[in-house]
């Protein structure tokens, strides 16, 4: 399972945020391997909107920021291929 948390800090909503949230549900609900949920601040207010990638059978964590729709589109179609 691959857990996409989305900030929704207030930096973060204001850089569309929720959009990204919205996006990438209706980019993975037929996905039962990619789960996305909101997240509180990820502590890169600099650089919203960020996200962080949990890849829970690895125990590892990766955070990107100032993520575009285009890049978590990417980001998507890696875990993915990564099953």
């Amino acid at each position: 399972m691959k857990i996409i948390r989305i900030c929704k800090a207030i930096y973060c909503c204001k850089a569309d945020s929720e959009k990204l949230i919205e996006f990438a549900e209706n980019k993975t609900q037929s996905d039962s391997t990619i789960k996305v949920e909101p997240s509180g601040c990820l502590g890169a207010c600099d650089y919203a909107p960020n996200i962080e990638i949990v890849d829970c059978q690895a125990n590892k964590r990766k955070k990107y920021l100032t993520v575009t729709k285009g890049y978590l589109m990417s980001l998507i179609k890696k875990l993915r291929k990564a099953k």
